[in-house]
């Protein structure tokens, strides 16, 4: 398992736990992927629906909020920290710069194309040793926009890229009915990606590694995607079932009692696809139940309040909380395989050691 070199960053184990929100995968969490090897990640989602006055200042609280939880990810590791923005957060520029403030050392970019950067973030990239940006991207033609936009806008690359299937958990970038064509899994787009990434490597005279992500659950499928040319991976699923994780012990409890019938496609009230466990909440969902919230910040760009069946970031902290009756439980298609809480170091060990095997056995 060779190490993953991002510019002047070299990690040692090519893992990158997915940043999972929200509260899923907050301090404890984070800092423990990076100390085991890999790179923790951070949710910038609902950083500050905990904290004591968002129903006062709920935008400031999100500020607040995800600069608490870099500060105590910082206090728990010296290793690299990264942070995961969904662009169609009403607030992610300002969620950007912050990182930036707090010497993160990654962004991660997902739900959306990050084709606008604030001024801050990119001179933070410029910087010797600045923030590495990273698009989590479904398709080459979204890559191809984001690389020429970048270009000509602020004459900056992505420092990686990673590429995800239609087997990830969540959210979802495909449309339902293309969930099952072979065109959106890892083993067709992980090629198509590498042949693109090496022309933009060529044109520009970098090194631009390529992430895999989207139903990878072992060492096994991590040694199937490096084969093909991924240079690491990004889990999330595997990473909820973990005593780290910063989730109530009933949300990882819920992983372990999934059967494969128990996950499930839904739509979000962000506007997409999304996999989750079902369970009572979502049941009631599914039958009209229409819980009453009050919006009191519009934190996703295309949500609208007055017609979504629920509020999404209520359902995920009522899950992160263990109030799993008015929770929702997003997670990948092979959650039902989790079956047991282990620490992050057994976890690593194990996909680690399933690599190997894999590789002998080849």
């Amino acid at each position: 398992m060779k190490e993953l070199i991002i510019g002047d960053i070299t990690i040692k184990i090519p893992i990158i736990q997915g940043g999972m929100g929200a509260g899923i995968s907050w301090s404890s969490l984070a800092s423990a992927v990076t100390n085991a090897g890999g790179i923790g990640i951070i949710s910038a989602v609902g950083t500050g629906i905990l904290e004591e006055d968002f129903h006062n200042d709920p935008q400031g609280a999100h500020l607040r909020g995800l600069v608490k939880k870099i500060r105590e990810t910082r206090q728990k590791t010296d290793g690299v920290i990264g942070v995961n923005i969904l662009i169609a957060l009403t607030n992610a520029n300002e969620l950007m710069i912050k990182c930036c403030e707090e010497g993160v050392n990654m962004l991660f970019l997902s739900a959306g194309l990050p084709l606008t950067l604030p001024d801050e973030v990119v001179d933070n990239h410029r910087k010797k040793g600045g923030i590495k940006l990273v698009p989590i991207i479904s398709s080459t033609r979204a890559l191809d926009l984001v690389i020429k936009t970048w270009w000509h806008r602020y004459n900056i690359l992505p420092d990686m890229v990673a590429v995800e299937g239609a087997l990830s958990g969540g959210h979802l970038a495909f449309a339902k009915d293309t969930l099952d064509e072979p065109k959106n899994t890892l083993d067709c787009l992980i090629p198509e990606f590498l042949r693109f990434i090496k022309e933009t490597e060529d044109k520009h005279q970098v090194k631009i590694p390529l992430i895999a992500e989207g139903g990878i659950y072992s060492g096994e499928d991590i040694y199937k995607y490096m084969k093909m040319g991924a240079s690491g991976v990004m889990l999330g699923t595997r990473f909820v079932a973990t005593l780290e994780c910063d989730a109530d012990y009933l949300f990882k409890e819920a992983y372990v009692r999934a059967s494969e019938e128990d996950i499930i496609l839904f739509k979000s009230p962000l506007g997409l696809w999304a996999r989750a466990i079902r369970n009572p909440f979502m049941k009631r969902i599914a039958e009209g139940y229409r819980p009453k919230f009050h919006c009191r910040y519009h934190c996703l760009k295309t949500c609208k309040p007055k017609e979504v069946p629920f509020c999404l970031a209520e359902a995920l902290i009522n899950a992160k909380t263990g109030n799993m009756d008015e929770g929702l439980i997003l997670a990948g298609p092979n959650a039902w395989k989790v079956d047991q809480i282990v620490s992050v170091n057994e976890l690593m060990s194990e996909l680690v050691n399933e690599f190997q095997l894999s590789s002998l056995k080849s």
